[in-house]
């Protein structure tokens, strides 16, 4: 196979699955690194061998480039309205698989938690909330006394 051959074969692999600009991109690569090998001595029919089949190469692009966008267009699409990220939270959610024994650990730290947050809520209010109980309670003793 001859450098425009390969040139030729990777252009119509791409083309139509890629865009016209990344097409141009990629032929201008391969035809610069040939030219550049050929220049350090290597023979064309070398250089061709080495890199293998173009629309091995062109799938290869198509993939990476489809990967690259379906990632961009997930980052930065726009959510309109609530139930549209709940429908993509939930949609995310169905994928997750988490272990039955993980949900257990996450479970008890998050009762752990709570507990903690509850009992250091009443460690730091019992000492002033007690006496104004007490004192509220003796004057309700004294007057039912008195009474």
């Amino acid at each position: 196979m001859t450098k425009q051959d390969f040139l030729d074969r990777l252009r119509m692999a791409l083309s139509g699955r890629v865009s016209p600009s990344l097409v141009e991109e990629n032929v201008v690569y391969y035809e610069e690194y040939i030219n550049t090998q050929i220049r350090l001595g290597k023979s064309e029919a070398l250089v061709m061998e080495t890199l293998g089949d173009p629309r091995l190469i062109a799938k290869t692009i198509i993939t990476t480039n489809n990967t690259a966008s379906e990632q961009t267009s997930y980052e930065y699409q726009e959510v309109s309205t609530d139930s549209d990220l709940v429908a993509r939270v939930k949609r995310w959610l169905s994928n997750v698989h988490i272990p039955g024994w993980l949900w257990a650990i996450v479970m008890g730290a998050l009762f752990i938690a709570v507990i903690s947050v509850v009992f250091s809520v009443i460690s730091f209010l019992l000492p002033t909330v007690l006496p104004i109980i007490l004192v509220v309670f003796l004057i309700k003793l004294f007057r039912d006394w008195l009474n």
